[in-house]
């Protein structure tokens, strides 16, 4: 995927965003705008074909494989990172996502070994953990401690939580693209 340059008035206007939602609404109150992005975009990706999941628009653009390739360990680190935060613990201690400037995150994580299929069933299985993420935390979360974003800078436990449905919905809109982008190949008929 090609990104394109984010202006540093961009980055602060979402960072300021994600700590007044993460300030001013409990977790109960962010969940279902978290998890219904995550929704949509199982829902975009539930009847792609291997076929279509390897497709590229272009040469310098993600597959739709890619994508999830990507999602999967960034939403796995994002977990890692609220947990430690909520436990008062510095998180660069439990997630490889030690410098802000980081971009592992924002590469394409290691060829999955397996299938498309197989790849989405765990894509699947972290949203599972990640929609359950609130009621596992602990009863007197930390909610002051930070931890920075590589654009975003220091957030929250609860704006990384907000965090993951703008990155969910970023991707979400990559996949719809894909699909329909010219060339983007028909699923078989089914009867």
């Amino acid at each position: 995927m090609t990104n394109p340059p984010l202006s540093e008035d961009w980055q602060r206007s979402i960072s300021e965003r994600l700590l007044r939602r993460g300030a001013d609404l409990d977790w109960s109150e962010l969940w279902p705008e978290v998890v219904s992005a995550r929704t949509e975009l199982l829902d975009a990706i539930a009847r792609i074909t291997e076929e279509q999941a390897a497709w590229k628009p272009s040469a310098d653009e993600w597959s739709i494989a890619e994508t999830i390739r990507h999602q999967l360990p960034s939403s796995t680190g994002v977990i890692t990172i609220i947990r430690a935060l909520t436990e008062g613990h510095d998180p660069a201690e439990d997630t490889p996502y030690d410098d802000p400037g980081d971009v592992t995150a924002h590469e394409v994580a290691p060829a999955f070994d397996g299938s498309f299929a197989d790849l989405r069933a765990a894509f699947v299985q972290d949203s599972i953990a990640f929609a359950a993420l609130p009621a596992a935390l602990p009863p007197d979360p930390d909610l002051e401690r930070t931890f920075p974003h590589m654009y975003f800078g220091p957030l929250t436990a609860r704006a990384w939580f907000a965090f993951q449905r703008i990155h969910d919905r970023a991707h979400l809109h990559q996949v719809q693209e894909i699909v329909a982008a010219d060339g983007f190949p028909t699923a078989p008929e089914t009867r």
